[in-house]
Parts: structure tokens; sequence; C-alpha cells
């Protein structure tokens, strides 16, 4: 058994399509880890957001099971009684470790929900992630570090 913390900054969403009546959303973004899950703040009535919130997820396994476990990233339009999903995205933490320096940097993610809207994208979210053993600490990345594209919204930057 190792111990392993995954990070996850949620940066931004854009062109959220807004399930209110008047064509906005409230969102909220959660993160789920196994067994963990946490939120981001919730915006009022946009089509877009900037929370640039990090999240750590702490846990021990084998790196066998550490590379079949999951990032889950969900969108969702925060309302009074419930929450609606507007999008999802999964990560695999074996992916995101063999990255170079075991991270993904500000990635676009094309989010969909299936079971409503099919392959249609609901949203764009950009996250950083990284998955790191004992012993590893994540790169530091200034404020205009970044590899030139990720920053502008361009799908061919995105991860698919």
């Amino acid at each position: 058994m190792s111990s392993w913390q995954v990070r996850v900054e949620v940066k931004e969403a854009r062109e959220i399509k807004g399930k209110g009546s008047n064509g906005l959303s409230d969102p909220i973004v959660s993160v789920q880890v196994r067994d963990q899950k946490q939120y981001t703040a919730r915006f009022e009535n946009t089509t877009a957001a900037r929370w640039n919130h990090l999240f750590f997820f702490n846990f021990e396994s084998s790196k066998e099971e550490m590379e079949t476990t999951s990032i889950d990233v969900s969108l969702w339009d925060s309302q009074t009684f419930s929450d609606v999903l507007i999008g999802k995205y999964s990560l695999g933490c074996g992916f995101v470790y063999e990255k170079p320096q075991h991270e993904l940097y500000k990635q676009w993610m094309a989010l969909n929900n299936m079971e409503e809207f099919g392959t249609e994208v609901q949203a764009y979210l950009q996250i950083s992630a990284w998955v790191l053993g004992e012993n590893e600490s994540a790169p530091s990345h200034t404020e205009g570090d970044d590899d030139g594209e990720s920053n502008n919204f361009d799908e061919s930057s995105m991860v698919i």
C-alpha cells in the first residue's frame, strides 16, 4: 500500500447551456475521487464562471488500484430543491500519473450529459490535475506559465 494525493484545480467554465427558464444557470462543480466528493462555490444566473478552486484528495492503495481510480468532474445547475446535472467528464488517475510531472495543466474539457442530451456539449471546463505518490511534489507554475494555448479557448487543445 502506498499513499496517494490527487489535486484538482477547477479554473473556469464557459459556454454553459442554461438550464433555467431565463437561459442561465447557477453553476457549481463537484469533484469526486473514490468515496470523497468536494464542491466549488455557487454562482448565480450566468453562462460562465471562474472558481480557481484547488481540491485535495488523499487515499491509500496499491499503484494498480490508483491507476484504475477515476477523477469525476461534474457541472451542476444548483437549484433550491435539487441540483440538475449539466455535464460531466471522467479522467483516470493512471492517465494523469503517466503525464510528464504527473500533471494535466490548464486543460479544457467538453462536458456532456449522455442521458439527457447525448454527445452534445453542454459546457467547457478548464482544470488542472495532479496525481502524486509518496515523496512526490507538484511542479510550480507562475501566473503566466502555460503552454501558450491553455488559456485560449480552443477546441483543438481540449482533452476529449
